[in-house]
């Protein structure tokens, strides 16, 4: 790498296009590459996140990836990502974590620094590590990604009670929250924040407020005729 490239490694937007490979919905092996509401996210992320989704964006994918960036450049980072159910847990691990790790270059993986990898917490050479359950018990977390919580609203309230009282509450001021999901009902924890927060609107935030990122489904090219 030169001397460039080394420089090139403190800018996390050139760092999410050229770093991590992902497996598209053809099953093949790419390159990531931000879209277009990639690009917007990752240009407006706020302290406390909130993005209301269609599907087939790609804001799962990008959440995760963003957090797996976040835990290598960043030193003694406790980061956790709370998934809906067992099944997509593995998912979001084995196929999105799993495939940017093994599939990074020589370089990156050296930097990467991956120390331990068990079935649910990758651990890094800088301090920080990153893991992925249905729920965070126990320990404060700095970096938290709750994916598709609508689902987890829906599905299962006790849970998200849980994530709401427990995991939200442990996260410090200065931390980071990113919450993403497509639309599951307008009633449960997560409709009910997407309304205040559309009703407060997105100036003058306190670092404890949430920001609404809201991508409809029309910013999809195959949703359309």
């Amino acid at each position: 790498m030169s001397k460039e490239d080394l420089a090139l490694l403190d800018d996390k937007t050139w760092r999410m296009n050229n770093l991590y490979r992902i497996v598209d919905k053809k099953g093949d092996s790419i390159k990531f590459k931000l879209n277009y509401v990639q690009q917007e996210v990752l240009k407006g992320l706020h302290n406390r996140n909130l993005i209301l989704k269609a599907r087939q964006l790609g804001m799962s994918t990008f959440s995760v990836l963003y957090m797996l960036d976040e835990t290598i450049f960043k030193s003694n980072l406790s980061a956790g990502i709370v998934s809906y159910s067992l099944e997509h847990a593995q998912h979001i691990f084995k196929r999105i974590l799993g495939h940017a790790l093994d599939n990074l270059t020589p370089f990156a993986k050296e930097l990467a620094g991956v120390i331990q990898r068990s079935a649910r917490e990758i651990t890094f050479r800088n301090g920080s590590f990153l893991r992925v359950d249905t729920t965070l018990r126990g320990g404060a977390y700095q970096s938290v990604l709750v994916s598709e919580f609508g689902k987890t609203c829906a599905r299962n309230p006790i849970k998200a009670e849980e994530v709401m009282t427990g995991t939200l509450q442990a996260v410090p001021v200065d931390g980071s929250v990113i919450i993403e999901s497509t639309g599951e009902g307008n009633s449960g924890f997560y409709a009910e924040m997407v309304n205040a927060a559309a009703q407060r609107g997105n100036e003058n935030l306190s670092p404890l407020e949430y920001k609404l990122f809201f991508f409809p489904w029309y910013l999809e090219s195959l949703y359309s005729i």
